[in-house]
């Protein structure tokens, strides 16, 4: 078997795990929540609760195992657990591969789902993002019984963009590894009502400048799309 350092680069394209995790002992910590989930994208379990099980050790955190609950159950129970522990944004930046579930021809047609992932494959083009501590930087996220409160700056695009009124961009805490002239990144989120808000087109995610603040607002965001 070869040293660690001569496999690093085989090791790279099929784990996508960087090579300095694999070569220079750095801890995993340093990895963003999405490049530590982007991770198990695409990987098989022969058990479907062990693909969020596999990744408690990655995450440190610890939950019961409750075989029978469903993989999307026990991946939605893993997010929650990490958010006890974390206030790393990219945890909420992922992107499915259907644009629509529902089969609309339209793909400006918003669609709610929540602000979990149902799988680490939502992570699998996100894994190129980390956090980045902003001057105004957003008091610690939590579930709550209205759904995760959180303080965002949010973006009214409706002003200049051919998006309904309701459609805003929540702006995270996180931008492209390496490319911190590159902007922050946002999610879509429609209002529901008041301070109530659920995810949009959860198949994209938005692309800012450093000038696209909008105005910080706390808020609460839907937590799962209820398809268990």
């Amino acid at each position: 078997m070869g040293e660690r350092r001569q496999l690093a680069e085989e090791l790279w394209h099929r784990t996508h795990v960087a090579k300095a995790f694999l070569v220079a002992n750095l801890s995993v910590e340093k990895a963003s929540i999405s490049e530590r989930m982007s991770w198990m994208a695409g990987r098989k379990t022969s058990v479907p609760e062990d693909t969020a099980y596999c990744l408690l050790g990655i995450f440190g955190v610890n939950m019961p195992l409750l075989y029978g609950e469903g993989k999307e159950r026990a991946f939605l129970r893993l997010q929650e657990e990490i958010m006890r522990y974390s206030d790393d944004h990219s945890l909420f930046l992922w992107k499915t591969e259907e644009q629509h579930p529902t089969g609309t021809t339209n793909p400006n047609t918003p669609y709610s789902t929540g602000l979990l992932a149902s799988s680490p494959d939502c992570f699998r083009s996100t894994g190129n993002y980390s956090r980045y501590n902003h001057p105004d930087d957003n008091r610690p996220y939590q579930m709550t019984n209205k759904g995760i409160a959180i303080d965002l700056h949010m973006l009214d695009r409706s002003s200049y963009d051919a998006y309904p009124p309701e459609i805003f961009i929540g702006i995270l805490n996180c931008s492209r590894n390496m490319s911190y002239d590159g902007g922050p990144v946002g999610v879509y989120l429609e209002k529901v009502r008041g301070s109530h808000y659920c995810m949009v087109w959860p198949h994209k995610i938005c692309q800012l400048k450093w000038s696209n603040r909008g105005r910080k607002q706390s808020i609460y965001v839907k937590i799962w799309d209820g398809r268990l």
